[in-house]
């Protein structure tokens, strides 16, 4: 049993290589019109508004297969556009990424429930892992436009830096804990403007 495991193993990483190697295929694809890799990124471009110069596909592709949107945003950026605008591309680029990775989790679960690799139980696991991909997929958008473009803007506005930010949340008791009390390295929740200052709510409650 445990040799048949690994050789199904075997096979499901090489789902994993053949899928990462067709990714990392756009970068050859650059040049190459027609190849349908440059198409797709031809298409994104436009769709953003942007040409389909070398500098706009490399760009795109970084996107894409990086995860690295600085180079996208800095294209943006020459092309004149926006700060809205940069947002708004910045939004499209993720739904985009996030899509093709999408299918792609999909194509390697298929592929491994046609093959039978592993057992039942493991293809169950790994299809619960891509249905929990793909409800935090969803929800970035909405954490993205609340943290990082309402709330974390307007405490800048109001106290000017992040050092005054800290010391706020620390004198208001607005930092998040742990158990024993002490400052947690980093916070699941969410600050919430009301009449007379803020207050703090979990993730479970702001994002119901």
């Amino acid at each position: 049993m445990e040799k048949h495991f690994l050789t199904d193993l075997e096979a499901f990483y090489a789902l994993l290589i053949a899928e990462d190697e067709q990714m990392h295929g756009y970068y050859g694809a650059l040049n190459d019109s027609t190849d349908p890799r440059c198409r797709v990124l031809d298409d994104f471009l436009a769709s953003i508004g942007l040409p389909d110069g070398p500098e706009e596909r490399l760009a795109a592709a970084t996107r894409l297969v990086g995860l690295k949107e600085e180079g996208l945003v800095q294209r943006l950026k020459s092309a004149g556009k926006s700060d809205t605008a940069i947002k708004e591309a910045s939004s499209a680029a993720y739904r985009w990424v996030s899509g093709i990775y999408l299918q792609r989790h999909r194509r390697i679960l298929e592929e491994t429930e046609r093959q039978s690799l592993l057992s039942p139980f493991y293809r169950s696991v790994l299809q619960g892992m891509h249905e929990v991909g793909e409800a935090i997929t969803a929800w970035q958008p909405v954490w993205t436009k609340t943290i990082i473009e309402t709330v974390n803007p307007s405490l800048e506005r109001r106290f000017g830096s992040d050092e005054a930010v800290s010391s706020f949340l620390r004198s208001a008791d607005l930092m998040d804990r742990f158990p024993d009390g002490s400052e947690a390295d980093r916070s699941y929740s969410v600050l919430i403007e009301e009449e007379g200052g803020y207050r703090v709510a979990p993730y479970a409650v702001a994002f119901s």
